[in-house]
């Protein structure tokens, strides 16, 4: 069986980004939310202690450091949130782009890959469309899913390609999708989740009225 262990530059580079993820992100991700505003103060830091630039040659001006340590500073932030790893991913895809992103379509696709890991086969609705006949079909929640991931995917390869120009984070969702699947192991309620599976559940904050 093959092992693999964390070198000591990288355990400590993982240890300083969830310090900083608990410290400095965790307290304000529901204020977030709520307000549904992108934390640019926090990308600044983020560029501050030199995270940003991890993976990149220092000469090129880069940080250091490889890609194991790139993958740690994702998934260390998406233990905390989702939307800010998944805004990360396409920093890291395309860090020379001038064009902002918008919108919360990386936290969605998060949510995405977590509904796959509990729920993959419950059935979705898809319209389907044979010239003049229209239709439904019932399908898995994982054929719909990983066909959406994996256009995702696809398209952010042709997107590194192509000029630059505006259009769809494709990373950003590729990003959000992958932690959505690592970490929703983390978040999940398993009472919520038994509950749903059998078909007895109801959004909490309607529970005993």
């Amino acid at each position: 069986m093959l092992g693999f262990r964390l070198s000591e530059e990288q355990e400590s580079f993982r240890v300083a980004v969830r310090s900083f993820a608990e410290k400095e992100l965790a307290p304000l991700v529901e204020e977030l939310e709520a307000a549904e505003r992108f934390p640019k103060d926090l990308f600044r830091q983020l560029g501050t202690l030199g995270y940003l630039g991890v993976g990149y040659p220092e000469e090129y001006g880069g940080s250091g450091g490889d890609m194991v340590m790139r993958c740690l500073l994702i998934e260390e932030l998406a233990r905390v949130n989702c939307g800010v790893a998944a805004a990360l991913l396409q920093v890291f895809v395309s860090p020379a782009s001038g064009i902002p992103m918008v919108g919360a379509s990386g936290a969605i696709s998060g949510v995405m890959g977590g509904y796959l890991v509990l729920y993959p086969r419950v059935r979705v609705f898809a319209l389907l469309i044979l010239g003049f006949f229209v239709t439904s079909i019932a399908l898995p929640a994982w054929t719909m899913l990983l066909y959406w991931a994996a256009i995702q995917f696809v398209s952010g390869l042709f997107g590194l390609l192509a000029s630059e120009q505006g259009g769809v984070a494709f990373w950003a969702h590729t990003g959000g999708f992958v932690a959505g699947l690592v970490l929703i192991k983390l978040f999940a309620r398993p009472g919520d989740v038994m509950a749903h599976r059998s078909e007895r559940w109801e959004p909490r904050r309607l529970v005993g009225r």
